[in-house]
């Protein structure tokens, strides 16, 4: 027979509307471990919880991980990812991957979210969690989280170099998808005015590098395009619209180009 305890969990509506708490069963048949680091513990986790969240149809039940990660340095984490390897009772295992890259949270492009951010400051944690796919069907015996690399603000790293250098090839290949969409966007603001100006800068998004600048272009691209077709949403003068959306990609691929470099494995901090 399965043991539970249980969290409750309050959901908070609109105005009008009434609270409503729903209890959320912690597994406690399961054995959680945290594996610790070969090397010094710079960042690591702890308060590792596995729970079911319940779904709105029968059998839509969600096993998910919650856990607090903990910056033990006095620099600043800007990016980090954790492992999840799940020991099912039928034999099998299930291996999960989860991290955040906080690039703009740094730079104060963004809030900073309550869950999951990605920068951690020096001697803080962040809480986050994940979902599992193993059915809740299927009893999970034992659940190992380990920390797999942690990034910091100077661009020094820990952890799992393969891991890091993929991160970093992303942040580069998002900084160099930025600076095409800036150069798109200035040359367009220079050749037209009004909404000429907006036109061109749609038929120069269109040579952004595919990838990482396929889907940053789009966001730019869905802005322009409610503003040619009037959208409600996207009011304002051509002009002034034109050059908010500058600005707005000339800070992203600023915050970017700082932090697209990777700097030496760090020992101890």
């Amino acid at each position: 027979m399965k043991a539970f305890a249980c969290l409750t969990l309050l959901l908070l509506y609109g105005p009008g509307e009434s609270a409503k708490v729903i209890p959320v069963p912690l597994i406690t048949n399961t054995r959680v471990e945290a594996t610790p680091p070969s090397g010094p513990a710079l960042v690591t986790l702890s308060n590792v919880v596995l729970s079911e969240m319940p779904g709105g149809e029968p059998g839509s039940s969600m096993r998910t991980v919650e856990f607090d990660l903990v910056n033990n340095t006095s620099n600043t984490v800007t990016a980090w990812a954790v492992a999840f390897l799940a020991n099912r009772q039928d034999g099998q295992t299930e291996a999960t991957e989860f991290g955040a890259d906080g690039y703009k949270e740094y730079a104060n492009l963004i809030p900073v979210p309550q869950s999951g951010s990605g920068v951690i400051l020096p001697h803080g944690s962040t809480h986050s969690s994940t979902m599992l796919s193993t059915p809740v069907t299927v009893p999970v015996a034992r659940l190992n989280a380990s920390v797999r690399f942690a990034v910091f603000a100077d661009g020094s790293w820990w952890g799992d170099e393969s891991a890091v250098r993929k991160l970093f090839t992303e942040r580069e290949s998002r900084c160099l998808a930025l600076y095409e969409m800036v150069t798109a966007l200035r040359k367009a603001r220079v050749s037209a005015r009004g909404r000429d100006s907006l036109v061109a800068a749609l038929s120069n998004l269109d040579a952004v590098t595919p990838g990482y600048g396929a889907g940053l272009a789009i966001v730019v691209r869905r802005n322009i395009q409610r503003a040619l077709d009037g959208d409600p949403k996207t009011t304002g003068n051509p002009d002034d619209l034109m050059v908010h959306w500058l600005l707005q990609t000339e800070a992203e691929w600023q915050a970017a180009d700082q932090q697209r470099r990777l700097g030496p494995r760090v020992a101890d901090k």
